[in-house]
């Protein structure tokens, strides 16, 4: 049987906040493009069939610094409606999307200011 596959567009950033159980969650990648963000939510799912990580791409969006944390909180709200279906909404880990956001915000301003 022929295979058929998806061009994908690869996710380099770094995940800085995820929610959900431990087979099925959303994470949230996080990058800076200049004075613009690039926030990217991505649901996850084990196959134990197949011992790999599925892997699709909820939203991305690429907003304005100020703007970034109201982002992060739609897309943890995306989130929750897709992993509500599947019953598996979970606790966020180390945190909510918006306050992930505002960390990693706090923490590039902390490092330009020394």
């Amino acid at each position: 049987m022929p295979c058929i596959t998806f061009p994908l567009v690869a996710n380099n950033a770094p995940v800085i906040s995820r929610v959900g159980t431990d087979d099925i969650f959303v994470e949230l990648s996080f990058r800076r493009l200049g004075a613009r963000v690039e926030l990217v939510a991505t649901r996850v799912e084990y196959s134990a069939y197949t011992g790999r990580y599925l892997r699709d791409e909820l939203g991305r969006e690429i907003c304005d610094e100020e703007d970034a944390e109201n982002v992060a909180c739609d897309l943890q709200w995306i989130a929750k409606a897709n992993l509500a279906e599947s019953g598996g909404y979970g606790a966020a880990d180390p945190c909510g999307f918006g306050e992930a956001v505002e960390r990693e915000m706090e923490s590039i301003y902390a490092v330009a200011a020394e």
